[in-house]
Parts: structure tokens; C-alpha cells; sequence
């Protein structure tokens, strides 16, 4: 079979790298896989050539120029044909709506969209719940608590649990510190969780690997109070991260399955987050801990707790990774639907 994934900008995020994984086990496989791509970084693209993958362009832009996206599902559907494209998998809503329009103008092929975000339907997107549910032929959660959001959503049937997968990160050996890595933005909340903790801070080691908007006002913020934190900033080799940390923190207002907290478990580090309903079941009092939101003076005093038993957990958080968030565990669901799929179109 010969699976397409599809991506109207493929960077560095974690909707990419779960795509590029399960290319790579598609092509270990023995199956063949094709990239459609209209936008793409340098550092992805150099990725991809470096894995041998086809790589196919195709405009994908403007979501409110009907005669661009109807022009853009024509060359889709072109392509999907010449290249005899069984499974097309896509990760957002442009994408997805793209390939249901190539369905509708005759393509034969099975559509997959994995959901990775709780922010993809509003009042718009109500009415048209049933033409998405019509023309995608399965749908993949990647939490529980994702499931649950797809059926108050519309989505009841075709739809199947399938958790991230995750490389396991070379590190055996810890530093003692804390440690944050992601994107630097209101959002993820590292800059709230240093103002609220300076004091802790002074005592208590801080590394940040990322970038974003925050990173000078982080850096002023240290600067300024004398605090122990190291900023790495981007990182490509994720141990050399976790070789510098003991804890994982997690000050995110809004999560979904963040793959950080599972590279953390597979090296057997402990998190610290705050409790949010989209991450139950992901930490546990066997995992790390976790406490109200927005408490951030108590994400540090309970972050540092665990800094102090933090080898207690390794056991726990490695099996938990083999047991759930491997590439292999991914990969082989994937695999199951991927055939059921194409079993469908013979």
C-alpha cells in the first residue's frame, strides 16, 4: 500500500514528527509513503530528503479563495492517481478538508485525520460535522479525553484511540535540576511559573531548551533576580536536555498529549504539571504530581519536592513508556487501521 501524508506547512512540531515516524516504520515496512507538502522549513525538508522520502508540492494556502482551494483538490486528486495513493493521513482541518473535496470529485482513496489540538470546532464548523464525518474514513484520538471531545463534537463512530509515540531518549545520566522544554509563549507558561518562583530559583537550578517570544523577557527576568537558569535554547538532540535535568515541568495552561512528558518517561524523569482535565490519566503519584491551576508558587514548592526523590520514579515512567508511548506501540495501531482500511478499498 502506498500512504500519502499530507501538510499545508511541515516544520518542527509535534504533529510533523508524529507523521515522520510513522513514515519511517511505514517505510521499514516495506510500504511506500509520499509527502504532500506546499510549504516546508529547511531543517524539515533537509529531514526528509535525508530519509530518501518523495516529496510532492502542492499549493495549499488560501483556505478562502474557493477557486485556489477547488484548483488546489483538482492537482490533488492528479495526484493521488499517478501515484496510486491508497491512504492519504492528514493532521489538520485544512488538509483534511482538501482531501474530502478530492473524495468528492472522485478519488478513490481512504482519508485518515489524527486530531492533536481541543480548539478545531466552533459554530462554523457545526453544520458541516456531518460531511467530515461522511468522507473521512477513520478518525485517530490520541487521548481519551480526546475521544470524549470528538463525540460532544459530532464525531460518534470511526473513531480510534491511538496514543503519540515517542524515540526513546538516550539519558541515564541526571543532573540535579528542574527543567522546561517547548515552545516559549504565554501559553506554555514558563515565564509565569519564573516570576512566581524566583526565590526558589536562586537555590534550585532551572535548564529551558526552546525559543519563542518569551525567551528576552525569561532572560531579562534571571538576569535581573540573579536566578539559576540556563537557557538552552533550541535543542535537536533531546538527551543532551534530559542529561541536565531530573524533573520535568509542565506550567501549560492547555495540553493535549505533550510529547515532552513522554520523552521525560522514557528515561524514567518524573513530571510536574498542573491538573488539567485533557491530561488525566497521563500523571499520576506514580508518574510525578500534579497540582491546581494556576497555582504556580505550588507547581514550584511540589516540583522541588519531587527533585528530591526524583530517582523513585524511574521504574514506573519506564514501563509506563513501553507500555504506551513507544514508536513500535504507535506504529503497530497505526499499522492495524492503516490495513483495515485498505482492506475496505479491495
Amino acid at each position: 500500500m502506498k500512504i500519502a501524508y499530507i501538510f499545508s506547512y511541515f516544520g518542527e512540531g509535534g504533529a510533523e514528527e508524529q507523521a515522520f515516524l510513522l513514515a519511517q516504520k511505514t517505510k521499514e515496512s516495506g510500504d511506500e509513503v509520499v509527502f504532500i507538502i506546499d510549504q516546508i522549513a529547511d531543517s524539515a525538508l533537509n529531514k526528509l530528503e535525508k530519509n530518501n522520502f518523495e516529496i510532492v508540492s502542492l499549493p495549499m494556502r488560501s483556505s478562502f479563495n474557493l477557486i485556489s482551494v477547488f484548483i488546489s483538490a483538482v492537482k490533488l486528486k492528479l495526484i493521488i492517481k499517478s501515484r496510486k495513493i491508497d491512504i492519504i493521513h492528514s493532521h489538520m482541518l485544512r488538509e483534511q478538508s482538501l482531501a474530502i473535496l478530492a473524495k468528492i470529485l472522485g478519488s478513490n482513496f481512504m482519508l485518515v485525520r489524527t486530531f492533536h489540538r481541543l480548539d478545531q470546532f466552533n459554530w462554523k464548523m457545526k453544520p458541516l460535522m456531518w460531511l467530515y464525518s461522511k468522507f473521512t474514513d477513520a478518525f485517530i484520538s490520541i487521548t481519551e479525553f480526546m475521544s470524549e471531545y470528538l463525540k460532544k463534537n459530532g464525531i460518534k463512530s470511526k473513531t480510534y484511540l491511538i496514543e503519540n509515540g515517542v524515540l526513546r531518549v538516550d539519558s541515564d545520566n541526571h543532573e540535579y535540576a528542574l527543567g522546561f522544554i517547548g515552545r516559549l509563549s504565554d501559553e506554555k507558561g514558563i515565564l509565569d511559573f519564573i516570576e512566581a518562583n524566583c526565590n526558589i530559583l536562586r537555590k534550585t537550578k532551572l535548564v529551558v531548551a526552546g525559543d519563542g517570544p518569551n525567551l528576552l523577557s525569561i532572560k531579562c527576568l534571571a538576569d535581573k533576580n540573579h536566578l539559576n537558569v540556563e537557557l538552552m535554547g533550541r535543542v535537536d538532540n533531546k538527551s543532551d536536555f534530559f542529561s541536565k535535568i531530573s524533573v520535568l515541568i509542565l506550567p501549560s495552561r492547555t495540553e493535549v498529549l505533550p510529547l515532552a512528558v513522554l520523552e521525560a518517561y522514557s528515561c524514567g524523569l518524573p513530571v510536574v504539571a498542573f491538573k488539567l482535565s485533557s491530561l488525566k490519566g497521563l500523571i499520576d503519584d506514580d508518574n510525578g504530581s500534579t497540582v491546581d491551576f494556576p497555582d504556580y508558587e505550588e507547581l514550584g514548592k511540589t516540583a522541588v519536592g519531587v527533585l528530591k526523590i526524583s530517582s523513585s520514579f524511574k521504574l514506573a515512567n519506564i514501563k509506563k513508556y513501553n507500555d504506551k508511548y513507544s514508536v513500535d506501540k504507535m506504529w503497530n495501531k497505526t499499522r492495524g487501521l492503516y490495513q483495515l482500511l485498505v482492506n475496505r478499498i479491495c
